[in-house]
């Protein structure tokens, strides 16, 4: 997969329906929401995070009204081991057998830096494209993928998409946008913006809702990855 025409093509896409003022607003992002799900996700550093920040006080200051992600909110995900519904509770599932699972997993990977590079977007969200060694990232997946497969565990990986990509969501539409043109012009500024260069030393297991809010986030573990490459790819 070529990340960055992905990233393009969303970009293309999404940037062509906000041209043309649509939009596509999440009426209950502002509500308690009881969707609860586990994901594998890593996140950025402080310094990443301070950039990724003065981006969103920009665009805040068009759009106040619009769902920013707190720092403690931002993150990548790895891949989701059960999407989030409502309905799902910790205690119908034996954390400690996927936590096994995921450490046989991963048991073989180091270390690896992302690059969060410019924006991207989809009708709903604003994303900050990340960049990495994908084909280690795709080894990577594929063997959390392959463990639970032979494992007989409950999961629903894949089911709502294949996740081909590094990125995170940095904002979400709540409401219509007021301040179209202006809003825009600052997403074209930081179309190609160097957010940051950062390295991953640990996975983290979490339970969490739809937004991985950090009030309903629980970590249920971290996975330490070796600090020396181990396999060739």
């Amino acid at each position: 997969m070529d990340v960055k025409q992905h990233y393009l093509t969303m970009w293309e896409d999404a940037f062509s329906k906000f041209s043309n003022g649509k939009f596509e607003i999440d009426k209950s992002i502002n509500s308690e929401d009881y969707r609860r799900g586990i994901t594998l996700v890593v996140r950025p550093d402080k310094k990443t995070k301070k950039s990724i920040r003065y981006f969103l006080n920009e665009l805040k200051k068009v759009e106040p009204n619009q769902y920013y992600y707190p720092d403690s909110d931002l993150h990548i995900t790895i891949l989701s081991i059960i999407s989030c519904y409502e309905g799902f509770d910790l205690e119908k599932i034996n954390v400690d057998k996927y936590v096994g699972t995921v450490e046989n997993a991963l048991k073989e990977f180091c270390v690896f830096d992302i690059f969060l590079k410019g924006i991207t977007a989809s009708p709903s969200c604003i994303m900050s494209q990340g960049f990495t060694d994908y084909k280690m990232i795709n080894y990577l997946r594929e063997s959390i993928r392959n463990s639970f497969q032979n494992s007989g565990l409950e999961t629903s990986i894949d089911k709502r998409y294949i996740i081909k990509t590094m990125h995170s969501t940095v904002m979400r539409f709540s409401e219509a946008i007021t301040r179209k043109d202006d809003f825009l012009k600052i997403l074209e500024k930081y179309r190609d913006y160097e957010f940051g260069k950062f390295s991953v030393n640990k996975i983290e297991f979490i339970y969490n809702d739809w937004y991985v809010r950090a009030r309903n986030t629980k970590v249920l573990h971290s996975f330490l990855l070796k600090s020396t490459k181990v396999i060739e790819l």
